[in-house]
């Protein structure tokens, strides 16, 4: 029996990028072989969407088998969570994080089963190895993360020609003191197929709207290698708290961003990441605003509701409407906004109360001095 394993993460390499105070629940990956195969990837679109504390993946592959149809098992691979993260045990012998987990192929809904294996060998004479768990949460869990993953299993039929796959999960996204969140996936596994590359590679990263994203330059030069579809602004910038990450940033008013390459191949993984206000403003307090010493950042979740003086209150007051690109008549406002490197100025935009979002208005009415 051949083995392939669409797999979410495979190299505990991929976790020493994390803070050791963050949290690690688990990663993205790709559709890979465990055995040498003539298939090849012809098309992939990977779409990765933020919907509140967790991410929605969504894949359409096209594979291209040249020989005669065959059936193989596949799998999808997912270490298990660590960290600072309480409940690490399966529930209902499924992966904590993970939800609603579909697989497709060739427009058949396909049944699968779900494995916890030894991330080593767990598979043998067409068999999987069942790894051994504790029964209860004894507040030892994260012991086993680097030795049982959760495989969730299917026979594959591979017609002779083009196939699909397409398959869909939601996941708890990870964070740390640094980050609100992050998300790792790993590409370099979609370079073990027969053509050891994409063909046609897209991948559309949506985080919502007024958003900040960093992405570390990996396997892309520059933002410009990214088209941002809506309205945003987009740099080539190191992140304030690790000028040792060489990043592109998406300040992201409304819309996505995505990439695109024909004959994609990579040596290196995704890294995506949004900074808590404290990180982009290298750890200083931001509880009571001051214009002179710290910056308003782009994303609205956490701003501070009290303002040192009345000009950093006045700078608070009109944040949300700088962020949509409102020309400012007042000189003091306009130069400081004009100094964010978020502000995208549009002449045309009339500011509203009524158009800013709920969150908006709250804390709108909750500045003080």
């Amino acid at each position: 029996m051949k083995v392939l394993i669409l797999s979410i993460i495979t190299m505990l390499s991929v976790l020493t990028c994390r803070a050791n105070d963050g949290v690690y629940y688990t990663s993205g990956n790709q559709l890979i072989p465990i055995v040498e195969t003539r298939i090849s990837v012809k098309k992939e679109i990977l779409n990765i969407k933020k919907v509140g504390r967790d991410f929605l993946i969504c894949v359409y592959y096209e594979m291209y088998n040249p020989d005669e149809a065959r059936d193989l098992e596949v799998g999808f691979e997912a270490n298990s969570p660590g960290g600072e993260r309480e409940g690490s045990l399966p529930i209902n012998g499924r992966h904590p994080y993970i939800y609603e987990f579909t697989v497709n192929m060739n427009e058949v809904n396909q049944d699968f089963k779900i494995a916890i294996v030894d991330s080593d060998k767990y598979y043998k004479n067409g068999k999987y190895i069942t790894a051994e768990w504790p029964k209860k949460d004894d507040g030892n869990a994260d012991d086993y993360i680097f030795d049982n993953m959760y495989v969730y299993h299917f026979k594959a039929h591979f017609k002779k020609g083009l196939n699909t796959i397409i398959h869909t999960y939601r996941f708890a996204s990870a964070g740390s003191v640094e980050n609100e969140y992050d998300l790792d996936y790993v590409l370099t596994a979609a370079m073990r197929w027969g053509n050891k590359q994409i063909d046609d590679f897209t991948l559309n990263i949506d985080v919502g709207d007024f958003q900040t994203l960093y992405i570390d330059k990996t396997f892309f030069k520059s933002y410009s290698d990214w088209q941002l579809i809506g309205k945003g602004k987009s740099m080539d910038k190191d992140s304030s708290f690790d000028y040792q990450r060489k990043n592109s940033v998406f300040y992201i008013q409304k819309g996505s961003i995505s990439f695109h390459k024909t004959n994609f191949k990579t040596t290196s993984e995704l890294y995506l990441y949004a900074l808590w206000p404290q990180a982009e403003n290298n750890w200083e307090s931001i509880d009571t605003f001051n214009m002179k010493t710290h910056q308003l950042v782009f994303s609205h979740l956490y701003q501070p509701v009290f303002a040192i003086d009345e000009s950093s209150l006045k700078l608070l007051k009109n944040l949300p409407y700088a962020r949509r690109g409102y020309v400012f008549k007042t000189k003091e406002l306009q130069d400081y906004f004009s100094k964010m490197p978020w502000y995208l100025p549009d002449p045309s935009y009339v500011a509203t109360l009524s158009e800013l979002t709920n969150e908006e208005q709250k804390w709108l009415k909750e500045l003080k001095i």
